[in-house]
């Protein structure tokens, strides 16, 4: 088992990114201007663009939703300073979610490849951790050794070592030659439930509130949906669009 997995972290691009991003927020020098979020930043940013454009020099922290709100925000907390411009882009979902409701097994990975992540773990977030978490990693390394031993990635796929730059975009999709994945069955767009939204929001309105103290900015922007999925649901967005305003 252990000869199966011993290599299995350039499967997923999540584990070995994690680093690359932290790096990034310790090296990367004033003004810095750090987007924290999900997948959508992950795969969804240019910040060699952001830089020529802007002059603030981009840490991509975005990696994915299942981290939820308080491991997010933790990731950064302690290294807002004075001068940065703090990013906030969740997908809706992650707006909606119960804060505990993480995907253990991302954290499971993340730390596995970085241990000193688990500084950002929440105490209800330990609490699944340790009883189930190991089981569900174990599973995942599985199916990621069975991925490994059988080259089952296709060539639209993004590889860590190839495809994420210093400032940790995943840049595959950057270049418009290359055809984009085909959109899966994700619809960040659910059935709002107002109480969640708002105990999500006065979390990051506490947070928001450090970073000032810290003489940071702080910004939320909307996360990009594809038009189909905007059109389909845009009633729901307007009612997050009306709490987050409110609140």
């Amino acid at each position: 088992l252990l000869w199966l997995t011993s290599g299995v972290g350039a499967v997923s691009p999540l584990p070995p990114a994690t680093r690359v991003k932290h790096t990034r927020l310790q090296s990367a020098p004033a003004p810095r201007m750090i987007l924290i979020g999900g997948s959508n930043l992950l795969f969804g940013i240019d910040s060699t663009m952001i830089e020529q454009q802007t002059g603030y020099n981009p840490v991509n922290m975005g990696l994915i939703g299942g981290l939820r709100i308080d491991y997010i925000t933790n990731e950064i907390r302690n290294d807002v300073r004075e001068g940065d411009l703090v990013v906030l882009c969740l997908e809706y979902n992650t707006l909606n979610a119960a804060p505990n409701s993480d995907e253990t097994q991302v954290i499971m990975g993340v730390a596995a490849r970085r241990p000193a992540n688990l500084k950002f773990v929440t105490w209800p977030q330990w609490r699944r951790l340790l009883d189930q978490g190991a089981v569900e990693y174990l599973g995942v390394v599985f199916r990621q050794a069975v991925a490994s031993i059988s080259n089952r990635r296709g060539d639209d796929e993004a590889v860590i070592d190839e495809d994420m730059n210093i400032y940790g975009d995943l840049t595959r999709y950057h270049n418009p030659s290359v055809k984009a994945r085909k959109q899966g069955g994700q619809n960040t767009l659910v059935k709002i439930q107002p109480e969640g939204v708002r105990a999500n929001i006065a979390r990051l309105n506490a947070f928001s509130a450090h970073c000032r103290e810290r003489g940071a900015e702080i910004a939320f922007v909307y996360p990009p949906l594809p038009r189909t999925h905007y059109e389909h649901g845009q009633t729901l967005a307007r009612r997050f669009h009306r709490l987050l305003r409110d609140e």
